[in-house]
């Protein structure tokens, strides 16, 4: 867009710089960049490159400009590459206040990229060349050849389709030095400048952290909104400015890894009070009657109260037979006590009666044997008579 040379105001006496524009084509090209030097005049900011003059009476206009000793963030990134998380958003907070200025004036630059982007060696970073993008594409990006002049790296994608510059374009242009400053490298690359275009059209750029993951989550984060391609998504450069200043850059939001353990099953709902102390009351039951039983049959007896299950059984004594582990904590274990119960009763009701039947077999046959024994000795009288 043009040479910059050092030059020396006489009449004020300090240094300043003499930015060299393309030549006008014609008296239309001349106003508007007369408009345009205006408008970057009016600005003063600390974060903005002062514009004291404009001389176009030359066959070459020139821009007299505040002269900022130090290096441009492209140079910056050439000699020491990606800059760290901290030293990135600062650079981008004051950036950002710097254009927020600019908008509130209803100014847009419509061209940030490292190279306008001056950092001072004794104060914050400056933006310069306000306004001149849009005399330059007025007057070189000619569209009738059907080429677009500008920093394909860093063009918003509206910019890309055609559509005019806005303030959220700036922010765009702003999200891809931020995305260079962190990773080193622009949000999109190609062998084509038409290529870069479509990517800034149709593309999602991966994730800073995908290049550098020690950069903080939420860094991360508001560089792909800066990013978006709707122009709406975008934070102002008022709010970016804030946002970077604040801590809220440094949040790394810890994820929970995914479990791949099985869900437990859900624990079915507790039975009503009442339920469960008749449920107690019928257990209980059933192992004092399974006990007397095992004592009734001179068992030894081994009782287990653990309510988490049934323990096992200690080892039998070489004089133990049989050990009956009786647990009173699960239902199923009293069900079947109870059938044991009731077989038992059944086999002695059985016994009973079958001792009953013997015992009347038994005296039917003592009656039996009495009555021949007294028919004998009947008989035995009438013979001795």
């Amino acid at each position: 867009m043009g040479e910059v040379w050092r030059g020396w105001d006489r009449m004020l006496e300090r240094p300043v710089a003499l930015k060299l524009l393309p030549r006008p084509d014609d008296a239309e090209s001349l106003i508007r960049l007369r408009s345009e030097a205006r408008a970057a005049a009016r600005l003063n900011h600390p974060g903005v490159v002062a514009v004291y003059d404009l001389e176009d009476r030359g066959e070459q206009p020139c821009l007299v400009m505040e002269y900022v000793s130090g290096q441009s963030l492209a140079q910056l990134l050439t000699s020491r590459g990606p800059q760290r998380p901290s030293r990135s958003a600062d650079l981008a907070a004051q950036t950002a206040a710097g254009l927020a200025a600019a908008h509130r004036q209803g100014v847009v630059h419509r061209d940030v990229k490292p190279g306008n982007l001056l950092l001072s060696s004794d104060g914050p970073v400056k933006v310069c060349d306000f306004g001149i993008a849009r005399y330059t594409d007025a007057t070189t990006a000619v569209t009738r050849t059907g080429h677009l002049i500008g920093t394909t790296g860093y063009l918003a994608p509206e910019r890309a389709r055609g559509e005019s510059a806005t303030p959220a374009s700036d922010v765009y242009s702003l999200g891809c030095v931020l995305y260079e400053l962190l990773t080193g490298r622009p949000p999109f690359t190609a062998d084509t400048s038409l290529a870069v275009l479509h990517q800034h059209v149709a593309t999602a750029p991966l994730p800073p952290r995908r290049h550098r993951p020690e950069i903080p989550e939420a860094l991360d984060a508001y560089v792909q909104r800066m990013l978006s391609k709707d122009p709406a998504q975008r934070p102002t450069a008022e709010q970016a400015a804030r946002w970077f200043t604040s801590t809220a850059w440094q949040n790394t939001h810890s994820q929970a890894p995914v479990s791949s353990r099985t869900e437990p099953t859900p624990t079915p709902a507790t039975p009503p009070h009442s339920n469960r102390r008749s449920r107690r009351a019928l257990v209980a039951a059933a192992a004092v009657t399974a006990v007397s039983l095992a004592l009734a049959a001179g068992l030894p007896l081994a009782l287990s109260g653990d309510q988490n299950g049934p323990r096992t059984s200690p080892p039998r004594s070489p004089t133990s037979n049989v050990t009956v582990t009786v647990t009173a904590t699960a239902p199923p274990r009293a069900q079947k006590d109870e059938g044991t119960q009731r077989e038992t009763q059944e086999a002695q009701e059985k016994e009973r009666k079958g001792r009953e039947e013997e015992g009347k077999h038994k005296d039917e046959d003592g009656k039996h044997s009495k009555e021949r024994e007294g028919n004998k000795q009947g008989k035995s009288g009438k013979k001795g008579a």
